[in-house]
């Protein structure tokens, strides 16, 4: 078929067909017939935690099934958690089993969660390979009352909190973007378009 015939009607079909057909492991594109020997189909899953999909339409990021809370992970709460003796070899496993979704937060184990994925995904340069959720809104300084006696900026879903809990969230992640961003606690929206516009 000459180029010219293959329109976006007739790629978005191909789409929409794929999107039907549940037993494809990877996502179909219709190219052109000159085309399609550039481009190599993703490997096989070996396994069902590495049949990734996307997430959302408006979140239109490829994530495992399931995905790894990141709540235990650090020592401040080991009280409610217990003891977390290996992060890196939890987040090893999960990566080696095909796991590319992570969620923690910034107020989880007092901040320690973020800062040990960080960690992990520097020392094992995963970044890119990882989606990676977090969570503000809550207050995430509580720890460092005595440093930062002033904690009223640290908590809710105004701009100035979410500015300072992004900051210090990309810092303990050592990464430059987050992938997805929660509002941890939506009782304190007053008005959704101040969080949305921010």
């Amino acid at each position: 078929m000459p180029a010219q015939h293959w329109t976006l009607d007739r790629y978005l079909m191909g789409l929409q067909c794929a999107q039907q057909d549940t037993q494809l492991y990877h996502t179909v594109f219709l190219f052109p017939p000159y085309l399609s020997a550039m481009f190599e189909s993703p490997p096989k899953p070996t396994n069902p935690l590495a049949y990734h999909r996307i997430l959302s339409p408006s979140a239109a990021v490829k994530v495992s099934p399931l995905c790894l809370g990141g709540i235990s992970i650090g020592e401040s709460w080991s009280g409610h958690f217990g003891k977390n003796e290996d992060a890196f070899t939890l987040l090893d496993t999960f990566f080696e089993l095909g796991g590319n979704f992570i969620d923690t937060s910034n107020v989880y184990n007092s901040g320690e969660s973020e800062t040990l994925i960080g960690h992990w995904m520097q020392k094992r340069d995963t970044r890119d390979q990882m989606v990676i959720a977090t969570k503000y809104s809550a207050g995430y300084m509580g720890h460092m009352r005595e440093q930062k006696p002033m904690q009223a900026n640290y908590t809710g879903n105004s701009a100035k909190s979410m500015y300072a809990s992004v900051r210090d969230s990309l810092a303990k992640l050592k990464t430059k973007y987050i992938d997805i961003l929660y509002v941890h606690w939506v009782g304190f929206v007053r008005r959704l378009i101040l969080v949305t516009s921010s």
